[in-house]
Order: structure tokens, then sequence, then C-alpha cells
């Protein structure tokens, strides 16, 4: 306990040095507390990833998001973006097209270098056409993976704020959140693909590299 601490035999001057050092560790003890304390009471609300390891197996390959224009802010050590305009996405040999896009990214250290998750929120996705790997059309999809690669973003337009609130991210956090709070409960296994989420109320779609894919899996 703190008040057996042997004192005696302390000159004033020291006696004060050990007062003052005792202060500032107990100042430490109850920051490293408080904030151990505000991590357990941070609401999952989709507007990040941070905290969470998506339990999927990294894919050696790249990240690629091309559009026309893209806003870009941070939450946490989440990379968030809403691009617009002729939007392409590559996630290793996946491949989405869609007008619009709202997407999470943040890095993970490993012992084989570093891990990039991510997440991506399409209201619609088009197949884009004669391009090779893993492509999908839907609506309200949301796509979950993880790379190891650069990270790469193309716009004509790049804009590093945060947009004002819109339909398409109000949703995509809205699905994130449920997806994330699976996560929290157990209730996401661990998966060798990217997941392809058409719908919180559908089990979850893993697309097989070859095969084809039925529109029907990805429709609400």
């Amino acid at each position: 306990m703190i008040d057996a601490l042997p004192v005696t035999g302390l000159t004033s001057r020291n006696r004060a040095r050990f007062g003052v050092w005792l202060v500032c560790c107990l100042g430490i003890l109850a920051g490293f507390a408080a904030t151990a304390n505000a991590q357990r009471q941070i609401a999952i609300r989709g507007d990040r990833l941070s905290g969470f390891v998506l339990p999927i197996e990294p894919l050696d390959g790249p990240i690629e998001l091309t559009g026309l224009v893209a806003d870009a802010w941070t939450v946490d050590d989440t990379k968030r973006l809403v691009i617009r305009g002729d939007v392409r996405i590559r996630v290793a040999s996946y491949r989405f097209a869609s007008d619009e896009a709202v997407v999470w990214i943040n890095r993970l250290p490993s012992a084989r270098g570093d891990i990039n998750q991510i997440a991506v929120f399409f209201d619609e996705t088009s197949n884009p056409a004669q391009r090779p790997g893993v492509s999908a059309t839907g609506r309200q999809l949301l796509v979950t993976g993880s790379t190891r690669g650069e990270v790469v973003v193309d716009v004509a337009r790049f804009n590093p704020k945060r947009p004002e609130s819109s339909g398409i991210m109000r949703r995509g956090e809205l699905r994130l959140k449920t997806y994330l709070q699976q996560i929290a409960t157990g209730r996401a296994r661990l998966q060798t693909l990217p997941q392809l989420l058409p719908d919180e109320d559908r089990p979850a779609f893993v697309p097989v590299p070859g095969e084809p894919i039925d529109p029907a899996d990805l429709e609400l």
C-alpha cells in the first residue's frame, strides 16, 4: 500500500521531491485507468475500423481507388473517403464499379509487414466488364477485406475534408456498425476471401475466384 512506503531518513527537500514523484506516478496511473475506461466505453458507430481486426485472411495485392472526386478525412486511425463519379475499386483481384462509394481503410502491423483493412459500401454496383478477377453486381453492398500491398487513390479532384452527411454515408455507417457488432459479439467467423454482404438479414456471400456470381445472391 502507498501508506506503507518508507519515507524515514529523507531530507525535507528529498521528501518534497518524493511527494512530487508520487503525485506524478498517481497521475499517470489515473490517466491509464481513465484511458482504459474510455476505450471500454467507446460506442460502435460505424464511423471507423479502429480497435477491430477484420476476420479475413489478408490477400497479396494492392488496393486501388479511382474516381472523379474524393472527399477524405480521418477518424482515429481510419482513413475515410467518399468517392463519386466513375468509381472503380480493386481489392487484390476483386473489382467493383459504381457511381459512388463510401470507404474505410486502416493499417495493422504484422510479422509479415503491414496489413491494410478495408470496408466499402455501395448503394449499387455494376460489373466492370472485361476486367480480370472477380467482380459483382448488386445493391446495398458492403465489401470487407484485407491485403498486403500498396494503397493507391487516383482521382481528378481531392477534397481533404469531411463532407456534409449524406444518405449513402448514413446507410454505409449503419451497415458497418452492424457488421462490427457481429465481430464484437464473436458471431463473425474467420474467412479466407473478402466478404460481400448484401444485407444484414441474409447470410454472407463469399465469392470463389473463377466461378460465376449469380446476381440473385447480391440482390436485396
